[in-house]
């Protein structure tokens, strides 16, 4: 074997190894890229359920802060009306609230037999 023959077989031996490292390396980046774009999709879709959660509990708190709202209104109203007819019993000699073994209606009764 001459040398010349040694270095072109060292020189393609060489040239198999590059491509052969080259194309190993194009294998690990193509996992890589394939593991990156597995998780950035599996990401996204956990991001998207979350938003979609996100979303749903905003429009469900909404809904019950709006029916707090009217409860309450609800209830300044009935609490007003409560403290209206006070006074107007008070301005009429009556007592609010009756003796505890007695109906409201039994109640009022007295009191009108009383004026």
């Amino acid at each position: 074997m001459d040398l010349v023959a040694l270095i072109d077989r060292a020189d393609a031996l060489i040239a198999a190894l590059i491509a052969a490292g080259g194309t190993w390396l194009a294998s690990r980046e193509s996992r890589r890229t394939n593991l990156r774009a597995t998780l950035d999709a599996s990401a996204q879709e956990t991001i998207d359920r979350l938003e979609t959660s996100i979303e749903r509990l905003d429009t469900q708190v909404a809904e019950l802060q709006r029916k707090m709202g009217i409860h309450d209104s609800y209830a300044s109203y009935a609490i007003s009306e409560m403290r209206r007819v006070e006074e107007h019993l008070e301005a009429n000699g009556m007592h609010w609230p009756p003796p505890p073994p007695m109906s409201f209606y039994a109640w009022l009764n007295e009191q009108d037999k009383m004026n």
